[in-house]
């Protein structure tokens, strides 16, 4: 897509494409950012606008536009859109992160990220979808913002990934995915070394792995006392720390609280 407009070539000559064979966005003209085709459709999503066209076998080229499937909402970069079996995923033009299953994008964003979100660069922002044990994730790095987001299409839930032992939890090293000879490989942005990622490697190419986890706000609502004070004595948390061998340093634990609504920790 240059512009308003997108090419399509004859099928078996995908480096040529005829005079005759361009379209221009119809319902909301606005610059074409990525094209991606799913589900026997295409999206083509512009700075402004989300358009879904089908291949009608009428016309040159043989696309025409579904009435009525054009969503004002555009498309944040030209690498932010990835597929999984069931969903198109694409970062929003506006710090939203959606997916589609046919014409009407559905957000999968909650407040805490869309905050995340708009508050990252989203220029050179990157979209990748991988399928470890039958379970999707849609992953979004932000090189500028130092940050990797990852959302888990079977439990709806967001992550972190990092590597390194930063405490700002810099982002992934990922900077391309591919699966191929059974196996999940990802390129190294910093050098360009190629990693696998194994279930049973336990470190990130010899470093330690930092796992933080944040619970829900604890408070009188959860207990059925809304606006009620708490007094809590004592807190228990239970680890299955897993199988190492003699010489692997302990696992260590480290909590931190608030009890002033997330302003500050202790």
């Amino acid at each position: 897509g240059v512009g308003q407009r997108f090419g399509v070539a004859d099928a078996g000559d995908p480096f040529n494409v005829d005079g005759l064979n361009y379209a221009s966005a119809e319902s909301y003209p606005d610059d074409i950012v990525q094209i991606v085709a799913f589900n026997e459709r295409l999206y083509i999503g512009g700075t402004q606008s989300l358009e879904v066209w089908y291949n009608s076998l009428d016309g040159t080229p043989p696309f025409t536009r579904i009435g009525q499937s054009t969503t004002q909402v555009g498309v944040a970069s030209p690498f932010s859109m990835a597929t999984s079996d069931e969903y198109l995923y694409f970062l929003g033009s506006d710090s939203v992160a959606y997916r589609v299953s046919a014409y009407q994008p559905e957000s999968v964003t909650p407040s805490a990220i869309a905050k995340e979100l708009r508050e990252s660069d989203k220029s050179d922002s990157q979209g990748y979808t991988v399928q470890i044990d039958g379970q999707y994730f849609y992953i979004l790095q932000f090189p500028t913002s130092n940050k990797t987001l990852a959302y888990s299409e079977a439990t709806g839930e967001w992550i972190r990934l990092s590597t390194g032992l930063g405490k700002d939890i810099p982002r992934h090293l990922i900077n391309g995915y591919v699966y191929a000879f059974g196996k999940h490989l990802i390129s190294d942005y910093r050098n360009g070394n190629i990693f696998e990622w194994d279930f049973d490697t336990y470190t990130s190419n010899g470093d330690e792995i930092v796992r933080q986890r944040d619970s829900a706000p604890i408070n009188g609502i959860q207990l059925g006392v809304p606006g009620s004070r708490l007094l809590m004595s004592k807190a228990e948390f239970m680890f299955e720390t897993g199988v190492g061998t003699s010489d692997s340093v302990d696992p260590s634990v480290m909590v931190s609280c608030s009890t002033n609504g997330g302003r500050s920790f202790t």
